[in-house]
């Protein structure tokens, strides 16, 4: 596994817990509703944000390599957000071949050339 892989492995893994923390927060807020609905409310819209600065993050610094022709690109953050992901790659259209495959997924840092949004 090279450096940018593992690199990109334990981004992912980072990435993959705050996920997770945010689901939990979500599934306490939803039962604070029940107890006060203010405090649930709360927990929940901040768990919404949390979630979009996440997913804000991501898609700054994340590029994908087609395993197929080889392009590079990035997506908008709306596919970031709902597009099926492993630890390092998502799967996704290639906008050169329109090939749907795992991408590999690849640092802005490591990217060939600049690559559109």
């Amino acid at each position: 596994m090279s450096k940018s892989s593992s690199s990109i492995r334990a981004r992912r893994i980072l990435l993959a817990t705050r996920v997770g923390f945010v689901t939990l927060l979500v599934a306490v807020g939803a039962c604070l509703i029940w107890a006060d609905p203010l405090i649930g409310t709360v927990a929940i819209a901040g768990s919404a944000a949390a979630l979009y600065l996440i997913v804000r993050w991501q898609h700054g610094r994340v590029a994908y390599r087609c395993r197929r022709c080889s392009h590079e690109f990035r997506i908008t953050k709306t596919i970031e957000f709902v597009s099926p992901h492993t630890p390092d790659s998502k799967l996704l259209r290639c906008p050169s071949c329109s090939e749907v495959n795992w991408c590999a997924a690849l640092t802005v840092d490591d990217v060939s050339r600049p690559v559109g949004r």
